[in-house]
């Protein structure tokens, strides 16, 4: 399988069929890659992190650290893997005016990640992504309005407007209008803006939980009452709590939840489809695993969409 141009080899007949009805892989707070152990505490840390972090400096960083982190892959290798859908978190630095990443530590500033974005777009001019940015730690009106403009500065006309009707989105009506991004911006700050898409049009339930036997009924409860206007993000991942994080100390977020979790939602997703009440949006931490099966796992599932099977 292609992955880098995975949209651009489907089959006409998919790339007629609503965006939101596609299955489409992404990955869970995508950039934490940027995040190391030079990083400085961001807002978004919990109380209790900050506090120990004064005291006891790097020793506490190191542990965060290894609970923060999501991705191993930079977004150039993302996109190669396949991945079109990002989760972004984004926090504002008291000693400057720029944007972060964000996810207990600060990572990256955002900008250079887009502008890579929009240049692997450029040269992948069938391929689309959708940018989901989902928090905002330490924004003000002003900074929202200056990002927002940031967005639309780098991407320019590759931005897809919401339509009045969301069905009407499809790779192949993108690509004559040349979109390329669809974002989704959740914050009410961007009500007025026609570039950006707002929440309530693409839901992402959290599970919240360590469990893959909850897990998995939630997810499918989630796809069984999928409203056909909206988008949907199926999040295949856990999430430790302070008790889980405190008992596994010593080990990370990679080896205590994220292997456990594909071991379940890989089999799973083999089971799924696309279209109404299937699968849309997937994501999934540590992404590049066994050479991208996640991708290709959930890529697949779009050859169900067809009404004829090629010989």
């Amino acid at each position: 399988m292609d992955l880098k141009n995975w949209m651009t080899n489907l089959d006409e007949e998919v790339k007629t069929v609503p965006v939101i009805f596609l299955s489409i892989p992404g990955s869970h707070d995508s950039m934490t890659y940027t995040i190391n152990e030079s990083s400085k505490v961001a807002p978004d840390a919990q109380l209790f992190v900050k506090i120990l972090t004064k005291i006891f400096g790097n020793i506490v960083k190191r542990i965060v650290l290894k609970w923060s982190i999501t991705q191993n892959s930079t977004v150039e290798e993302q996109l190669n893997y396949g991945i079109r859908y990002f989760d972004l978190r984004l926090a504002t630095n008291d000693t400057d005016s720029n944007f972060y990443i964000t996810h207990a530590l600060f990572g990256e500033q955002i900008d250079n990640i887009l502008i890579e974005i929009n240049k692997f777009l450029t040269e992948n001019e069938q391929e689309i992504v959708i940018l989901d940015f989902q928090h905002f730690y330490g924004f003000t009106q002003d900074d929202h309005l200056r990002f927002m403009n940031l967005v639309e500065v780098i991407f320019c006309e590759k931005l897809c407007p919401l339509p009045w009707d969301i069905n009407t989105v499809t790779l192949s009506w993108m690509r004559d209008k040349s979109y390329q991004v669809i974002v989704i911006y959740r914050n009410i700050s961007a009500e007025s803006r026609t570039s950006f898409w707002p929440s309530l049009r693409y839901p992402t339930p959290w599970p919240e939980t360590t469990s893959v036997e909850q897990l998995i009924p939630f997810l499918q409860s989630c796809l069984s009452k999928r409203y056909q206007n909206k988008g949907l993000v199926t999040q295949c991942v856990l999430t430790p709590d302070n008790l889980f994080v405190a008992k596994h100390i010593l080990s990370s977020l990679k080896n205590t939840c994220a292997i456990e979790c594909r071991r379940a939602t890989l089999p799973w997703l083999n089971l799924q489809h696309p279209g109404v009440q299937g699968v849309n949006v997937v994501i999934s931490d540590f992404i590049d695993f066994n050479d991208g099966e996640f991708s290709k796992t959930v890529i697949a599932l779009n050859d169900k969409l067809l009404t004829h099977k090629k010989v």
